[in-house]
C-alpha cells in the first residue's frame, strides 16, 4: 500500500491531473469482448469489417476498465478514497482500436464537506481518456475523488465550484451517485469508522 498523498483539502476545483497511459492490443480487445461483451464488431473480424466501424473496436466497458486501472495505479492507490456509489454519466466518443494508446486525466469539478461525518468530504470529478492523436475517446462524470484523499485540517469550509455558471444546471440535478466519499485525515477527536452514508 502506497503512502497516502491525497486528502480532501488537496483537491483544487478545476485542476486536471494526468494519471497515466496504456496501449491496448487487438488481441486484448477481442479477449475481453469474448468474455464480457461478445458483440460481432468486438470479436469477429469479418463482421466488424462490414460494420459501421470498419474493423474490430474495443467494448466501451473495456475502455472504462482500462481507465479505472490507470486511475488506481496512478492516483487512487495514493488517495484516502472511501469508494464511490456510482457514476452519473459515461460517454464513448470515438472507437478504441488495437494499437491505440490511451492517456487518462481526472479533473475535480466540485467538492463539499459531509453534512454529518466530519472526517470526510465528497468530490465530484470527470475522468477523460484520449488516444495518441489527442482525440477524446471516452469520459466518465461523477466517479469522484479519483485522485484525492481526506482532510488534514479536520474542519473548515470547502471551496465552491469554480465552474458555477457552466455547471449550474448539472449541480441542481446533483445526487450522491455522482460522487465519491473521501475520508478526512484522522485526528484524535474524529471517528474513522467506515460508513455508507454521508
Amino acid at each position: 500500500m502506497s503512502e497516502l498523498k491525497w486528502y480532501f483539502e488537496d483537491f483544487e476545483v478545476g485542476r486536471t491531473i494526468e494519471v497515466g497511459t496504456r496501449t491496448v492490443s487487438e488481441e486484448e480487445i477481442v479477449g475481453f469482448a469474448k468474455q464480457f461483451d461478445p458483440q460481432p464488431f468486438h470479436v469477429d473480424h469479418d463482421a466488424a469489417s462490414k460494420s459501421i466501424y470498419g474493423g474490430i473496436i474495443a467494448s466501451g466497458w473495456h475502455t472504462c476498465g482500462m481507465m479505472m486501472r490507470l486511475m488506481v495505479d496512478g492516483f487512487l492507490n495514493e488517495a484516502a478514497s472511501m469508494g464511490s456509489p456510482g457514476v452519473d454519466e459515461i460517454r464513448w466518443i470515438k472507437p478504441v482500436r488495437g494499437g491505440d494508446t490511451l492517456s487518462v486525466t481526472t479533473t475535480a469539478l466540485e467538492k463539499r464537506e459531509s453534512a454529518s461525518k466530519p472526517d470526510r468530504g465528497v468530490v465530484v470529478t470527470m475522468w477523460e481518456a484520449r488516444n495518441q492523436h489527442g482525440d477524446v475517446v471516452a469520459f466518465e462524470l461523477g466517479p469522484g475523488a479519483a485522485a484525492a484523499a481526506g482532510r488534514r485540517d479536520g474542519g473548515g469550509r470547502c471551496g465552491k465550484c469554480a465552474h458555477a455558471c457552466l455547471r449550474r444546471g448539472l449541480t441542481r440535478m446533483y445526487r450522491m451517485s455522482a460522487s465519491r466519499f473521501i475520508r478526512m485525515k484522522p485526528t484524535a477527536t474524529q471517528s474513522t469508522t467506515p460508513c455508507t452514508t454521508a
